[in-house]
Order: structure tokens, then sequence, then C-alpha cells
């Protein structure tokens, strides 16, 4: 499943952040001794904030939640600029579509990454939820 971008506010159940994360790492390395965990795909929970911003059409800070699948980030930033950044072994994404540019990294169950155009940069930052 590709990522998802759906940005309103929601209410939350069940856990969240870290101690979800550290759950699903822990039983993924009792299941497999000796490896390395590099799963990313899930759902990421956390808030956008406009860093910058020289023009009426910048997105507004807000909550929102991603969803990332086959290792894969889509985000729609405006319906005419889909941004698709496919994840590094390291964590590292980077996608650019007409003068939009996503530079980021995901790992340990934090998502981060900033949106660059020539009249706005958002930053995003989120958690894995589940």
């Amino acid at each position: 499943m590709l990522a998802l971008l759906a940005l309103a506010a929601c209410a939350s159940t069940g856990k969240i952040g870290p101690s979800a994360w550290e759950d699903r790492l822990a039983a993924w390395q009792a299941a497999n001794p000796g490896r390395r965990f590099t799963l990313v795909d899930g759902t990421y929970k956390g808030e956008a904030a406009l860093l910058s911003a020289t023009g009426p059409d910048c997105p507004a800070p807000r909550p929102g939640i991603i969803v990332i699948g086959d290792g894969r980030l889509m985000y729609p930033y405006d319906p005419a600029t889909p941004l698709i950044a496919p994840i590094g072994a390291d964590g590292a994404m980077r996608a650019q579509a007409g003068n939009a540019t996503l530079e980021g990294r995901i790992g340990e169950g934090s998502l981060a990454f900033t949106v660059r155009t020539p009249s706005c940069e958002t930053a995003y930052r989120l958690r894995w939820y589940m």
C-alpha cells in the first residue's frame, strides 16, 4: 500500500508513540535473533509546521497521519504535485515533482521530512502509531 496523507485532527486509541514501536521491535527481535530490524511500513502520526511562507497557498500547521507502504512515502503536496519518495536502506528519502522537493529520514519509530517549494517550506515530524 502506498502512503496516504490525511491531515485532519484525529482521536487516538490504543498505544501511541515510542512504547508501541518498542513493543513491535521487541517482538520482531525475539522472532528474528541476530537480524537487524528495518521495517518502516506503517502508520505515523504527528504534526506539520510551516517554517517559511512567501505566498498565500502554503499549507497551514496541523496534525495528521501518514501511512507508508511498500517502502515508499507518497505525499500529495497538492493535486498537481504528488511526491513519491523511495526509502533507502539507511532510511533516507528524497523526491522531486515540479518545483517541490521532499527530503527526509525514517527510522526507529520516527518520520521526519521537509517539503520545499519556491514559496513554502514545511516540516513534518511524526512517530510510528501502528
